[in-house]
Parts: structure tokens; sequence; C-alpha cells
């Protein structure tokens, strides 16, 4: 039985390994969508648009960036 428990336990390591990459790959797919949609949505109003909600064109990116992935530090 020992040998069994310590047969296993690598496979469940690696399994795990794996979990959390595919994880963070996941979530950094999903914020990287987030960014493209949001930029892509506040790039498509009129300057008018924009000034109605208080931005400027030349911060878009940076609000996009800060909707996905947070405020910058």
């Amino acid at each position: 039985m020992t040998s069994l428990a310590a047969t296993l336990r690598p496979t469940l390591n690696l399994h795990q390994s794996l979990k959390a990459i595919f994880r963070s790959v996941a979530e950094d797919w999903t914020r990287h969508r987030i960014y493209a949609q949001t930029k892509r949505e506040l790039e498509a109003l009129s300057e008018r648009e924009l000034e109605d909600i208080g931005l400027a064109r030349w911060n878009i990116e940076d609000l996009a960036h800060e909707t996905a992935y947070g405020s910058k530090k």
C-alpha cells in the first residue's frame, strides 16, 4: 500500500500543476478578451460621446487595461 501511495503522489502533483497552469492561461485569456472588448467599444465612440462620459481618446488604453487587469501599480 505504501508503494502505491508513493507512486500516486507525483501524478497528483503533476495533475495539480497542469490544472493550475491551464486555469492561469484561461484567466489570462479572459482578461485579455475583456481588455480588447472594452478598448474596441470605447474606440467606437465619437469624441462627443467620450466627452459626455468624461473620457478622452488618449486614455482609452489605460481605462481598458484597468478594467481588465485592475488598477495600475
